[in-house]
């Protein structure tokens, strides 16, 4: 219990670097509502928190490290996105067994349109992902309940 509790404490300081980074590019840009302004801090928080827990064991100076957590959470969505599509990399690049990847057939958004991964079945009771169905049918976007 004690290593959670200082766990949080840790955390407390790059999660108010980033809160400060947030609300400096929403000042700068400027926000609508009280609600929009509270999104962009939630979001601003977790993309420095995120990114304080990725660079903590880097050999770099607390400096260095509190800038990037402070303009991590000014970057907010968008150092997210771009962590995420190089965990995406990642993960890509791993062998899983018989060539099956858990993301097949899952739609996901790649610059201003969607695409779809790779839809290969494997086994006999056929995938359904999307609402779609190749159980049997031949026909390779026949969707689960019968319409196109």
């Amino acid at each position: 219990m004690e290593s959670m509790k200082n766990f949080i404490e840790g955390l407390t300081v790059p999660l108010l670097l980033a809160l400060f980074g947030g609300a400096a590019r929403a000042v700068r840009f400027g926000v609508r509502s009280w609600r929009q302004f509270a999104a962009a801090l939630m979001v601003s928080g977790f993309a420095g928190v995120i990114v304080h827990l990725l660079i903590q064991d880097a050999s770099m100076s607390e400096s260095v490290k509190a800038a990037l957590v402070g303009l991590s959470g000014y970057s907010g969505g968008m150092i997210l996105d771009a962590l995420a599509t190089r965990l995406q990399k990642g993960v890509e690049r791993l062998d899983f067994k018989l060539g099956e990847r858990p993301w097949d057939g899952v739609e996901r958004r790649s610059g201003n349109r969607n695409e779809v991964y790779s839809q290969s079945c494997h086994g006999p009771d056929a995938c359904k992902h999307n609402g779609y169905s190749h159980e049997n049918s031949g026909r390779d976007n026949a969707r689960a309940d019968g319409s196109r």
